[in-house]
């Protein structure tokens, strides 16, 4: 219940952690897996504290071979010292022994009595690792029966199944969208040209995040492996991986352009309060089913962009990524229901139940864990989306920038109201700034001629 989660929370339980890992990938590879890796978060009062200490001791280093009554006493001396917790409020769950040439290490694991037990349905525990005669790793877990893991993993392989024929499904929209409107792009005046801006955009700005993110990269080389060897297959993987967004981004938000995103007055005033009115009706129904049915995430904001060089890049750079493939989905899905309308005129709930397909396999990016809340959320957003491309969007589609530009605003707050680090509020804001000058900016470049 709510009192063992506040009681564990912070011990036993961590919310946001720092994760720092001291590497090296020159000298011996034997000595190269040497590792120091620590874990930190803070408290309910701000105070840090690790929670997660391990130092990775290659091998062939030389240490103490110590009995087992040895390494418990070690054991019980160091989490008297720093959980304050006496051996009589502990209990022995695992001890076990690795023989090196050099050395004997110890892995230990006690069950906190003094807290809560679950018997059989879950347990608080400490793991102790002790390296010759010195403590290398130590950190405090729940412990959970195997039958919990295994239906878990057979839950989520099922939820990742839907997940990727979700994606599938989503490419498939995409696609379709793309091919029915690559004629609109060759027989306009400017449609080429417009392609080679949007591409070069999307590009630079997926070239900036790639470069902002190699600390985050680095930090998950293996060091067994030459560094520049792995860092030329992420540069790899990461071209191949930006090549095809940006080609299928570009296109269709060409298509836009000089297809369906076109006006001949602007009136931003009347604009910006139906395309943000629209927007907060999808962020309502939205938050309405989160509400209704929690997810398994912290409310907090991105504290990935952290562990980038700048992290103000990393925001602004990641969310302009979301809103491009967001407008390019939203395009695709809306010029497929304008041809589909011209051809099957009585045959409205077609396209309805094709903007449901389209929103559940849209929500699967944004849902990781709850299918049937995937379902509900996708179907009731594309009920709202199919109410707004009929009242609003079919008659002025330059409004769809704003309304996309407003969701966008909507997952950034969270930053700013729960924010992650020092600096995240500043970086937020202008991120959120940039968001709606890029709203502005596409709502603008539909009025030109």
């Amino acid at each position: 219940g709510k009192e063992i989660y506040d009681l564990a929370m912070d011990s036993y339980l961590y919310g946001i952690t720092w994760n720092v890992r001291f590497i090296q990938f020159s000298g011996l590879v034997e000595d190269r897996c040497q590792e120091y890796i620590v874990k930190m978060t803070t408290d309910h009062q701000g105070h840090a504290h690790v929670v997660h200490a391990e130092h990775i001791v290659p091998e062939h280093f030389a240490g103490a071979d110590i009995t087992q009554e040895q390494a418990l006493q070690i054991a019980y001396d160091f989490i008297e010292k720093k959980y304050l917790l006496m051996p009589q409020d502990l209990s022995v769950v695992l001890i076990n022994n690795d023989k090196f040439d050099h050395r004997r290490d110890w892995t230990i694991v006690m069950q906190d009595t003094n807290i809560f037990d679950f018997a059989l349905e879950g347990q608080a525990r400490i793991a102790i690792k002790v390296c010759g005669d010195k403590i290398c790793s130590y950190h405090r877990f729940i412990f959970v029966p195997e039958n919990w893991v295994r239906k878990d993993q057979a839950r989520m392989m099922n939820f990742n199944l839907i997940q990727a024929g979700c994606y599938m499904l989503l490419f498939f929209f995409m696609v379709v969208g793309l091919l029915l409107g690559m004629q609109t792009i060759f027989t306009s005046r400017f449609g080429v040209n417009i392609m080679h801006h949007k591409a070069l955009i999307i590009a630079l700005a997926g070239i900036i995040h790639a470069c902002n993110s190699l600390p985050a990269l680095i930090g998950s080389f293996n060091t067994a492996e030459p560094f520049y060897h792995q860092l030329t297959g992420v540069w790899l993987g990461l071209i191949s991986k930006m090549s095809y967004q940006v080609l299928l981004c570009s296109l269709l938000l060409a298509i836009g352009a000089v297809g369906c995103i076109k006006g001949k007055r602007k009136h931003y005033i009347q604009s910006l309060i139906i395309g943000i009115s629209a927007g907060f009706f999808m962020i309502g129904v939205d938050s309405l089913i989160v509400y209704m049915m929690p997810q398994m995430q912290p409310l907090c904001g991105n504290f990935q962009a952290i562990s980038h060089y700048f992290s103000v890049l990393a925001l602004v750079s990641n969310y302009f990524k979301i809103f491009s493939i967001v407008l390019s989905a939203f395009i695709a899905i809306f010029f497929i229901m304008t041809k589909l309308s011209h051809l099957l005129v009585d045959r409205v709930w077609m396209n309805i139940i094709m903007v449901i397909l389209f929103c559940i396999s849209l929500q699967a990016i944004f849902y990781v864990d709850s299918m049937f809340a995937m379902i509900v959320s996708g179907v009731s957003m594309g009920l709202i989306v199919s109410m707004i491309f009929y009242l609003i969007l079919q008659y002025d589609m330059t409004l769809l920038p704003i309304i996309c530009g407003t969701n966008m605003i909507s997952m950034i707050m969270p930053n700013i109201l729960y924010p992650t680090y020092v600096g995240a509020r500043l970086d937020s804001l202008i991120a959120l700034i940039c968001m709606v000058a890029v709203a502005v900016y596409f709502y603008e470049r539909g009025h030109q001629e």
